[in-house]
């Protein structure tokens, strides 16, 4: 028996046991589960905070600029699912709290959505973590570091960030579309965008598409394994890009140093100005302009993909 096989029984024997737990308790009346009573709750924060800290293993996060200066929180919880809401140390706290095996079941009839509400101001650092559900920071907020997580969920982040962004994803889309000095992007099989302004990105996935577009960046650092790479209306000092069988595109892109590594992905697109060309392939075929200084350099490296860049 494989290792696979051994852990998915495993799971389905944990799964009968709390089933079998949930119908002991009630009887066997399995009508419980649907008979949740539901209230939304609102929480009113007066304490002073710099960091918050929010969690949730079921639901989605959503972070938006207060409309009256009031910081409070609002979310759906029961009997069965609480949600402890505090400040300690400058540190406001959020996260949710399962009463019992009931707690192990969201059959609601509302989304177990968390949504804060912050008055205007800068926060020195926010961390968001779900586990199914998505993750919003809307724009009109700004902090010093922020970091969000999550497994399926997407990511959405429209603030405004004064040092480092950072974003983990296993199967959820990345959105960037706020400001940063520097951008950490990791997803597995989700989409990585950056559109804001972001001086420095370094993106990374397996089997997600990566695109880096119009924003003010600097340097952009991408690495893709199927995944393709496309950059668009971008001016920077530097973008490199690495991907196994990933394509890597530049639509109206330009930088003075650029570096493209691929096994058998395809390098294509526009480039803004002249560069000096140095391009290695094994069976992949080449066209690019002939070089000339005064753009800066662009480096390729192929094993079979074919290479079609121009020069507008």
């Amino acid at each position: 028996m494989n290792k696979v096989i051994k852990i998915g029984l495993i799971c389905m024997a944990i799964g009968a046991v709390l089933v079998a737990g949930v119908g002991v308790i009630h009887g066997f009346d399995f009508r419980v589960l649907a008979e949740t009573v539901e209230q939304k709750k609102a929480f009113e924060i007066n304490e002073p905070f710099a960091e918050i800290e929010v969690g949730s293993d079921s639901g989605t996060i959503r972070v938006e600029k207060s409309q009256d200066n009031v910081c409070r929180v609002e979310c759906w919880q029961s009997e069965n699912y609480m949600y402890n809401v505090s400040v300690q140390a400058g540190r406001l706290k959020i996260e949710g709290e399962r009463e019992g095996l009931l707690g192990l079941f969201h059959l609601g009839a509302n989304d177990p959505v968390i949504c804060l509400y912050l008055p205007e101001g800068t926060y020195d650092r926010i961390g968001a973590e779900a586990a199914s559900g998505d993750v919003v920071i809307a724009e009109g907020l700004t902090f010093g570091n922020v970091a969000m997580n999550t497994a399926s969920g997407n990511i959405t982040f429209s603030g405004a960030v004064s040092d480092t962004v950072e974003a983990k994803s296993a199967s959820g889309k990345i959105q960037i579309f706020g400001s940063a000095n520097c951008a950490e992007l990791h997803s597995t099989s989700g989409s990585v965008s950056v559109t804001g302004d972001v001086k420095t990105i370094h993106a990374q996935t397996t089997s997600g598409g990566v695109r880096i577009a119009d924003g003010a960046v600097e340097t952009a650092n991408v690495s893709a394994t199927s995944g393709g790479v496309t950059f668009e209306g971008v001016n920077a000092e530097s973008l490199s890009a690495s991907t196994d069988s990933g394509s890597v595109k530049f639509v109206n892109a330009d930088a003075q140093r650029m570096s493209v590594e691929t096994v058998s992905g395809s390098v294509t697109g526009t480039l803004r100005t002249d560069k000096v060309f140095n391009v290695k392939t094994t069976s992949g075929n080449v066209k690019t302009p002939r070089s000339a200084a005064g753009g800066g350099e662009c480096d390729i490296q192929t094993t079979s993909g074919d290479v079609n860049i121009t020069v507008e």
